[in-house]
């Protein structure tokens, strides 16, 4: 009896052949011996590029055994940018976290002497006093400290070595001020002469302020002179010589009278000099706070602080009279270094581009400029803004307003720019890219939603907002199953009420025209499993109860049972994209830092393709028990579909993360439960299910065999629960054409005539398809795929599948010995792709992956008859064709280990 009732629900083996059906609900493993934390040893702070140490951080576990982290044990430590961060460590199945600072280095060179400090900004910043040095004077740093730091910074400081060598001191009109400091001892007696440049005594004015250390001069009718110092208060006997020159001119920098700089920019192009080179005191006045002034060396260097348009004036002194100056008046545009446009956000999704429809338009945003920060915003900076497109369907008001055209053209991506110009100097943003959808519909609710999708002709949706809090768990709409119903016509009769309201499955948002998702979610948690109780188990108002049954053991009110087609979240039909947006059909529910995707059974189906023509891109299709399902068109089951999903995220799955299969069948027969589709003698079933290196004609192929066409383009499947992508067939065991002959009749009530073969799926994989669906064995759980509803029953019990087992047992025979991936003392499988077996599969797949991610699959095919495996009494319902599976395997260049230590999981994404 027990086989008997295994034999009905055959189609579990599916998964138990799976070898890599792997579910995310931990069940079962070997006792894993726990670990702690020690991070007392470790220093936590990081230079900026630099490698960070990991001395001092250890592992202990309860016996006292210590594990030191070793390099090998630890991901994700970047110090390639400063901040607070932290990375993980891995080890015997045990995760970690670890807080770590990076800082940048600023040293300050002395004489040879560094002193290094760790900050994070230049606030932080302490800048040393210079010390006196015997015989040198200290003159100035040897760059300047930035106004934000973006590396590590090294500082010298620059002494000028005192001579008694005369030196040329500079003056404009005859007057000026000599610096004694270093040649003399404060308040000690000096004496002062003038002399002409042969020696001789010549009149002038010469007073010396010992208290100031300075001497005064005067000139008076000379054009030059030598003023020398001598007396007991000289520590180094020294002279000047002075000369009367012409009083220099100042410029911007390259003579402008506009100096256009960036915030936190190159200070060549800061800096203010003379025509000649003397050297200065600066004294500065500005009209706002946009910029300030820092003298060094002979030159103004102009720190800019704000973003917008500076007045700046500068007075020139002369370095040897402090009462003379020049004066230069001028203007600084300040630029951002950093300068976009946006609505409410600087970036929409995996696409990056704003989509925007005319309807509906008053609660967007105006276009907005994005920089540094609020603070960064100076005087004169949105006075100096102004917008162009290059188009005429789209305009930009002077305050940033969008203004669309009243046309119904087909939508316009245009590049939206930001000129931000003054005194002829201008400085463009980074263009932003704005798709006009001149007949779309704004959305900002759930209200909004629902409204639209249930008109005859709805227009495009161009979502502004998430929706999710506000989903509604009462709306939906009804269709037929489109899969394989005839199970409920044997129950029930074709056309009888009862056969019409077990056949229906709900749709709770159907898109019939594009959907523009700008980034953004739709969530549909409320509906799914927002109305289940707390311990998650259905309620009254719980809207998916679960898929509709493929077949059940109806004499135990479904018992035991095989699915059909699921309840679908999203509902996406002929000629449809769905553009850059976020699909779930729920939220996960986090445990241990982790997802249960046990969650995801009564989750229903995330997104399902109804129809032709269907593109899917820059989006994200998460949650659901499928999280994609392309079976057909929604009621033409002969018409062929032809769907691209490309630079999309599938993930979160609690079966499979794409079900790919066909609505169109052909009945099987007494004699031959699975026959062949029409005009085949048997040579293109027995082809293998790889299109590359086959000799046969592939176009031909298609036209008769194949009815579903699924193109991944740079797409990224992770999270699956049991498989990453599964190609479906119809089962067509002797016992699903007339269950009656095995058991007795009624045993089996509803077994007749359900054995088919179904018309093909073709799957391309295109430019970098990856797929990241390594688990640990131990998690594997395929449960749902035999849903049994009474575990704890004598009856039911023995009816279970573990699929650990199955999977451990099949790895230690030859055939199966790559299967599993060792790391850190646990085994991982590879959850690729599977062909379900049982009746004839005409589904291909054509690997097109021109990436650096075309790791090999390895190829598998595993029969229900196969002894090592025990599972022959299966084929008599599920029949006896093999199931195949193409995954990544130890043998491979894709382990488990460079999946999870893999940095750029997504760029794919954005190719």
């Amino acid at each position: 009896m027990k086989k008997i009732l295994l034999s009905s629900v055959c189609l579990i083996v599916i998964v138990t052949m799976a070898l890599g059906l792997v579910g995310c609900k931990k069940k079962k493993g070997d006792d894993i011996k726990s670990y702690t934390l020690d991070t007392t040893g470790f220093a936590s702070v990081a230079v900026y590029g630099e490698e960070l140490s990991l001395d001092g951080l250890k592992l202990t576990a309860a016996d006292g055994e210590t594990v030191a982290v070793s390099k090998d044990m630890v991901s994700h430590i970047d110090t390639a940018t400063a901040g607070s961060k932290s990375f993980t460590v891995s080890y015997n199945g045990q995760n970690f976290t670890v807080n770590y600072t990076v800082k940048y280095r600023v040293t300050y060179v002395i004489e040879g002497a560094e002193t290094v400090q760790l900050v994070d900004n230049v606030g932080e910043v302490v800048v040393p006093t210079p010390p006196t040095l015997s015989g040198k004077q200290f003159d100035c740093w040897s760059t300047q400290l930035p106004n934000v730091l973006t590396s590590n910074v090294r500082i010298d400081a620059i002494y000028k070595t005192l001579s008694s060598a005369t030196e040329d001191a500079y003056t404009w009109s005859g007057t000026g001020v000599l610096n004694l400091d270093g040649y003399v001892t404060a308040g000690a007696g000096v004496s002062v002469s003038v002399t002409d440049e042969d020696g001789n005594a010549i009149t002038s004015v010469a007073t010396v302020d010992t208290t100031a250390n300075k001497i005064s001069y005067s000139l008076g009718s000379h054009n030059s002179a030598v003023i020398s110092i001598s007396g007991d208060g000289v520590a180094i006997p020294k002279s000047w010589r002075v000369t009367r020159v012409e009083k220099p001119a100042l410029t911007l920098a390259n003579g402008k009278q506009t100096l256009s700089l960036m915030l936190g920019g190159n200070t060549a192009s800061e800096r203010i000099s003379s025509t000649t080179s003397l050297k200065f005191k600066y004294q500065t006045s500005t009209s706002n706070a946009n910029v300030n002034a820092v003298a060094s060396n002979g030159y103004l260097f102009i720190e800019t602080n704000k973003l917008g348009v500076t007045e700046l004036t500068v007075k020139a002194v002369n370095a040897t009279n402090e009462l003379e100056y020049i004066t230069l008046t001028g203007h600084v545009l300040v630029t951002p270094d950093v300068f976009t446009i946006a609505n409410d956000k600087t970036s929409y999704g995996i696409e990056d581009i704003w989509t925007v429809g005319r309807h509906n338009a008053d609660g967007l945003a105006k276009l907005s400029i994005s920089t540094v920060g609020a603070d960064k915003i100076g005087e004169g900076f949105y006075e100096n803004i102004s917008f162009i497109t290059g188009c005429q369907n789209v305009t930009v008001a002077p305050d940033g307003t969008l203004i669309l055209a009243d046309v119904n053209d087909s939508p316009d991506v245009v590049s939206v720019q930001a000129v931000f110009g003054f005194g002829g100097v201008e400085y463009k943003s980074e263009p932003m890219k704005v798709r006009c959808v001149y007949n779309g519909l704004n959305v900002y609710s759930y209200s909004e939603l629902w409204a639209e999708t249930q008109k005859a002709e709805p227009r495009p949706i161009i979502l502004q907002k998430s929706i999710k809090d506000d989903f509604s768990a009462t709306n939906y709409t009804e269709m037929r199953s489109n899969y394989d119903l005839t199970y409920y016509e044997n129950i029930y009769g074709k056309g009888t009420e009862a056969f019409d309201k077990a056949t229906k499955i709900k749709v709770l948002v159907q898109f019939k025209n594009n959907v523009y998702g700008n980034g953004y979610e739709i969530n549909a948690h409320n509906a799914t499993l927002g109305s289940l109780d707390s311990t998650g188990s259905l309620t009254d108002k719980s809207l998916f109860r679960g898929p509709l049954n493929f077949v059940a053991m109806s004499q135990t009110a479904g018992a035991i049972s095989v699915k059909g087609q699921d309840n679908i979240v999203f509902g996406v039909y002929e000629g449809v994209t769905l553009n850059n947006v976020v699909l779930k059909g729920c939220d996960l529910t986090a445990h241990e830092g982790g997802v249960d995707l046990t969650d995801l059974e009564l989750a229903g189906t995330t997104v399902e393709v109804l129809g032709d023509n269907v593109t899917i891109e820059y989006s994200r299709l998460m949650n659901g028990r499928t999280t994609l399902r392309v079976f057909g068109d929604e009621t033409d089951s002969e018409a062929k579909i032809h769907v691209e999903i490309k630079n999309t995220v599938i993930a979160g799955s609690r079966e499979f993360n794409a079900r790919i299969g066909s609505n169109r069948f052909i009945d099987g027969t007494a004699e031959d439960n699975s026959p062949n589709l029409p005009g085949d003698t048997g040579t293109a079933y027995n082809a293998k299910k790889s299109y590359n290196n086959q000799g046969f004609d592939k176009a031909a192929y298609d036209e008769k065999y194949v009815n579903t066409f699924v193109t991944f383009r740079n797409v990224v499947f992770e999270d699956a629960g049991i498989f990453a992508i599964a190609l479906d067939s119809h089962f067509s065991g002797p016992a699903l054409h007339d269950g009656s002959g095995f058991v007795g009749a009624g045993i089996l009530k509803g077994w007749q005539n359900l054995a088919k073969t179904s018309y093909g799926a073709k799957v391309t994989l295109k430019d970098d398809v990856r797929l990241y669906t390594w688990k640990p064995l131990k998690d594997i759980d395929s449960s749902t795929l035999m849903e049994n509803n009474f575990p704890d029953s004598d009856s039911f019990s023995s009816i279970t599948l573990d699929l650990y087992q199955l999977v451990s047992k099949a790895a230690t025979t030859p055939t199966y010995s790559n299967l599993l991936y060792n790391y850190g003392g646990v085994d991982y499988i590879h959850a690729g792709i599977v062909f379900f077996g049982g009746g004839k599969n005409y589904s291909v797949v054509e690997n097109a992956i021109t990436s650096e991610f075309n790791h090999q699959f390895q190829n598998y095919e595993v029969r229900l008859s196969d002894e090592a495996l025990g599972q022959g009494y299966l084929e008599t319902a599920a029949g006896k064709q093999p199931f195949y599976f193409f995954i990544y395997d130890r043998s491979g260049t894709f382990t488990y280990d460079v999946q999870l230590n893999l940095t750029d999981r997504y760029s794919c994404l954005y190719c």
